[in-house]
């Protein structure tokens, strides 16, 4: 079976447990209805470090530019040389000038 299905089933499994006679009572308690203000909050959270990550991301890139920048000579290293094969791999029909 595709381990991503096998989780998502243990995920169920584990749900309808907590649901279910001697599971939590506040999760037997819970309805669609109650559930809205957890969900807005758990999406305001995941937006929150979506961009949190975005900076983070923008700091490294901004610190791999200037690395690059700087008088170590011409040649590629062979680390950069496999990001931008991945890079181009990824993009398909781009090729650097």
């Amino acid at each position: 079976m595709d381990q991503r299905i096998e989780r998502l089933r243990q995920l169920i499994e584990v749900v309808d447990r907590l649901r279910g006679p001697g599971g939590c009572p506040w999760d037997r308690e819970q309805t669609h209805l109650s559930l809205r203000s957890t969900l807005l909050e758990e999406a305001y959270e995941v937006l929150e470090t979506i961009d949190e990550l975005r900076a983070w991301s923008l700091k490294m890139f901004e610190q791999v530019v200037q690395d690059r920048n700087m008088p170590i000579g011409s040649e590629m290293s062979d680390d950069e040389r496999a990001m931008l094969a991945r890079w181009i791999e990824r993009q398909g029909s781009w090729k650097p000038r």
